[in-house]
């Protein structure tokens, strides 16, 4: 659980991968949602589209938020266009969303999204300042700010630059993220799969899996279940589906394995590996295609 960005934030978060961006974003798209704020979503490189899917997935209904205004993503043309000229003109533009949500009886605002493109031009007005004008506009106005900053592609003095100019930094830890296959905490047995399992990351899934198995065992808590949230993996293949029947048939009677957001599709490749007859194997299905 990410630390809960309050109106008056202006939040940063640094990171490495899409899946992370997207898990980011995501979460904190959705406090706003659910606060009655409107949220605004800058777009680019198409960070919308797995950011949307990410929401979908925990949400639930986000077609109706996008229908009814509250929540907006701002293409990317736009998006660019919008730090091509003075800091000034873009608060403008801010300003007037904000007015507009508060006069719609909405409880707030909040802005995020990818960022990336406005500090890589090799000309004009900096994303720093850009972030220092930021602060002007909500000194008295509901109004939160998350600015991720992609590590991959801004170098680690701008990173540690733009770190200073925020009073809360956003941090998202993983087990394992290689950028195709994201694995997070999401409970003291519990992991969260977001991605795409392969040959070359399978391996570490099963690993993982025995680490926390063990870790159940050993732990005077009451549990007797490990639980692996797929709802956000997009693929497994044959060999790693085998592997997670496998690892199943392995645990203690005393334990089970809980696949929980199991898609039709994933459904029916757990079945052509045998998970029927792994007593120990738990799937608990998931109501998205």
């Amino acid at each position: 659980m990410l630390t809960r960005v309050t109106p008056g934030d202006h939040a940063c978060a640094a990171f490495d991968s899409d899946q992370q961006l997207a898990e980011i974003a995501s979460d904190f798209v959705a406090d706003g949602l659910v606060r009655q704020e409107k949220v605004c979503f800058l777009d680019d490189e198409g960070a919308a589209d797995a950011m949307l899917r990410r929401l979908s997935e925990d949400l639930g209904d986000v077609p109706s938020y996008l229908a009814s205004g509250q929540l907006a993503i701002v293409p990317q043309e736009a998006t660019r266009a919008s730090f091509e000229g003075p800091a000034e003109e873009l608060l403008d533009v801010i300003s007037e969303s904000i007015t507009a949500a508060l006069d719609q009886g909405l409880a707030g605002f909040r802005l995020t999204g990818q960022l990336t493109w406005a500090a890589q031009r090799s000309a004009g007005v900096s994303l720093a300042d850009y972030d220092l004008a930021l602060d002007r506009i909500w000194a008295d106005c509901p109004v939160s700010v998350l600015c991720p900053y992609d590590t991959r592609r801004l170098p680690p003095g701008e990173i540690e630059q733009l770190r200073g100019l925020h009073r809360i930094e956003l941090v998202a830890p993983a087990i394992f993220d290689d950028g195709l296959l994201r694995i997070t905490q999401s409970s003291r047995f519990g992991l969260r799969l977001a991605g795409e399992v392969d040959h070359s990351n399978r391996s570490t899934v099963l690993g993982v899996v025995e680490s926390t198995l063990d870790n159940a065992l050993r732990s005077t808590e009451r549990s007797d279940e490990v639980r692996l949230n797929l709802t956000s993996l997009r693929f497994l293949d044959v060999a790693a589906a085998h592997q997670l029947v496998q690892a199943a048939e392995a645990f203690p009677v005393s334990h089970r394995l809980v696949l929980a957001g199991v898609r039709p599709l994933l459904q029916r490749l757990l079945d052509r590996c045998g998970a029927a007859f792994a007593p120990q194997l738990v799937i608990q299905g998931s109501a998205r295609p």
